[in-house]
């Protein structure tokens, strides 16, 4: 998918946050300035943080159209912006290679700080102009997308069920103090401060009250394609587990559940309607997950995410395939070996290799299911409206198999039924909170967060809802 570059003509901030900016890149000039605030703006976002560790890719023409004489050079030998020295192809989409800038992470962070007081002020400024402007209001939620023009009636009705969230703001901020202490001497990574950080810049902006270090906020939710709801800025929906921990802490009747192996279970379910082999995925949920990691290894929680990368359709080249130096997604598991090997000095290879062992029973069975998905769903499941084909997933949302090549439509079916089946099981829970007593203040995809614990009929009747015949809801500590 192509998107258009664009440089950001507005940015609302408080008087604390404008002044800064200002001594900070005083002597100067406004291009340079203009292409700063670029910067830190794109650097929110949450796909930046996590993908690119901060970097944004501004090609040189770029640089030229909206921030011409921009003393670049400058602006590093400063120590205000770094430049990864990699020469690459954008992945948005555009053509060309470009390099990749971004505000070195000590100005970031106190930047993202200063933004936190929002909440505190009646009156905020254009960062870019320095003009006043009239205070943001509350961030609502946005539940479109490119294909579906208006939200399912269940995802509109789950997510006004969830009208605040709690968050001990006290001990979020003794705990990003603890982080910035741990990034400083090297043992934590500035991503994860960072993101942290922007979730905790979410929360402030959409207060409504404070008792005693306890905010409440109205959590903005916007709609994925899969039927999942992602929470605006982060928020508490996917930040660290410490943060979630410590944003919980000291909340009376909290409770955190988690929807157990919930793609596994459902994918389980799916092959043998088609009658393909789930013999590999049913042994797996019988033995402990440490005995997988162990064998190839790794720890759990890499093990954990090749997996789940594996069930989501990547794909595991042979090895002699991969360039290391070029490996840029992100989201499959040679880069999650990859990385892990790199820092605890293991022999990628090696590792890899056991890996692809010890999981081909499950490509073998996903390869067939996907092929299914792409060639033969449509006739069962899905429909044909001016010659493109279109499917729907249990939490009523559409895709449209001409939007994306053949080998892509194959893994983005595979959340497409997996996440949808799992979203509708939570949106229909969330739903019944009114009619069981209990309260939900946050959807964590997989889970919720809720105020009074939900009984089991609740559950039962979601399950039934959602056509999910395995749904271990279990409840557990935030780390």
């Amino acid at each position: 998918m192509k998107h258009n570059s664009y440089a950001s003509v507005s940015k609302k901030v408080n008087i604390e946050t404008l002044q800064y900016l200002q001594k900070l890149l005083k002597g100067f000039n406004k291009p340079s300035y203009k292409f700063v605030v670029h910067l830190l703006i794109s650097m929110e976002s949450a796909r930046i943080l996590w993908e690119n560790e901060g970097y944004v890719p501004v090609p040189s023409t770029f640089i030229k159209s909206h921030f011409d004489r921009a003393d670049v050079k400058g602006l590093i030998a400063n120590n205000i912006v770094e430049k990864d020295g990699v020469y690459r192809r954008p992945r948005d989409g555009r053509k060309g290679k470009c390099y990749y800038y971004r505000v070195v992470f000590n100005i970031f962070c106190r930047y993202l700080h200063l933004m936190e007081q929002d909440s505190r002020c009646t009156t905020e400024y254009n960062l870019i102009t320095g003009k006043k402007m009239a205070k943001r209001k509350i961030r609502k939620s946005r539940l479109i997308n490119t294909v579906c023009r208006t939200a399912p009636e269940l995802i509109e009705d789950s997510v006004k069920h969830i009208p605040r969230c709690l968050c001990n703001s006290t001990a979020v901020e003794l705990h990003l103090q603890k982080l910035h202490q741990l990034v400083s001497v090297g043992k934590y990574p500035e991503k994860g401060l960072l993101i942290d950080r922007r979730a905790y810049l979410q929360i402030k902006h959409n207060q409504t009250a404070e008792n005693n270090g306890i905010i409440t906020y109205t959590p903005s939710y916007s709609l994925q394609s899969t039927g999942r709801i992602s929470e605006v800025g982060t928020g508490l929906q996917s930040c660290s587990r410490e943060m979630k921990e410590a944003a919980f802490s000291g909340i009376a009747n909290i409770h955190n559940y988690d929807l157990k192996s919930s793609q596994i279970h459902i994918l389980i379910q799916y092959l043998k309607r088609e009658k393909i082999d789930a013999i590999w995925l049913e042994k797996y949920l019988t033995q402990p997950k440490r005995l997988y990691a162990e064998y190839i290894g790794i720890d759990v929680d890499t093990w954990k995410a090749c997996l789940m990368a594996v069930v989501m359709g990547c794909y595991l080249p042979p090895i002699h395939e991969i360039q290391l130096t070029t490996m840029h997604d992100k989201q499959n598991a040679p880069y999650y070996l990859y990385e892990y090997c790199k820092v605890h000095n293991k022999d990628f290879p090696a590792v890899y290799t056991t890996f692809c062992q010890v999981v081909q029973p499950l490509v073998k069975a996903r390869n067939q299911f996907m092929h299914i998905l792409v060639n033969d769903h449509i006739s069962s499941y899905g429909y044909i409206r001016d010659g493109k084909r279109f499917l729907r997933n249990n939490a009523n949302m559409v895709f449209c198999l001409e939007d994306h090549e053949k080998h892509e439509a194959a893994r983005k079916l595979m959340a497409f039924y997996l996440q949808g089946k799992e979203a509708t099981f939570v949106h229909y829970l969330t739903t019944l909170s009114t009619k069981h007593g209990f309260e939900v203040i946050s959807n964590q995809h997989d889970g919720l967060v809720t105020l009074g614990s939900i009984p089991a009929e609740a559950i039962k009747e979601a399950s039934e809802y959602a056509g999910i015949t395995v749904a271990v809801l279990v409840e557990k500590a935030f780390v």
